[in-house]
């Protein structure tokens, strides 16, 4: 019987510290929010593993907190997400964005060892944001395939009109 409790309790994951819970849930939302990765994610640039691909780079920078802890640099954070968006996704990055995540990231981890999760909150409420006004976009895309759509054979217009348009245009011009 005791080796049976012994196997069990083999089986059961440690439980994972709070601010660990806390950081690997800000790394989420960080790339939730990253328009180049989601963009990337969405339109599977990574083939048919676009997915464990994204998961895989999440554990790849939360593994590195985990390995390097405060000696983390936000330049080699930088060179990480170029590499893994550049050889895994195929997306060249000019717009700089893997500085602002890096530097994210950087600070979450710095607030996080301190059990501080000031800069959580802020992520979580963009999240909140972020998916209100997805709902909003959805709910007006409804709205607008519920119009009644044109009949374009209802519509008159002659070559006339499109001569009496241009003249109307000119006359805006002045």
């Amino acid at each position: 019987m005791t080796a049976t409790i012994a196997a069990a309790n083999a089986k059961t994951p440690a439980p994972i510290h709070p601010n660990k819970s806390n950081f690997i849930e800000g790394v989420n939302l960080i790339f939730d929010s990253w328009t180049a990765f989601t963009l990337a994610v969405q339109m599977e640039f990574a083939g048919e593993e676009t997915h464990e691909k994204a998961d895989w780079l999440r554990k790849v920078i939360v593994d590195h907190f985990d390995a390097e802890g405060k000696k983390v640099e936000p330049e080699d954070l930088e060179d990480i997400l170029l590499d893994v968006m550049s050889r895994e996704f195929h997306v060249t990055l000019e717009d700089f964005s893997e500085r602002e995540i890096a530097k994210l990231l950087f600070d979450l981890f710095r607030e996080c060892i301190r059990g501080d999760v000031d800069l959580l909150n802020q992520l979580r409420i963009k999240e909140e944001k972020r998916i209100a006004s997805r709902g909003e976009v959805l709910a007006q895309s409804k709205g607008v395939d519920q119009l009644e759509e044109v009949d374009e054979g209802n519509c008159e217009y002659s070559e006339e009109d499109g001569e009496n348009s241009d003249d109307d245009d000119d006359a805006m011009e002045e």
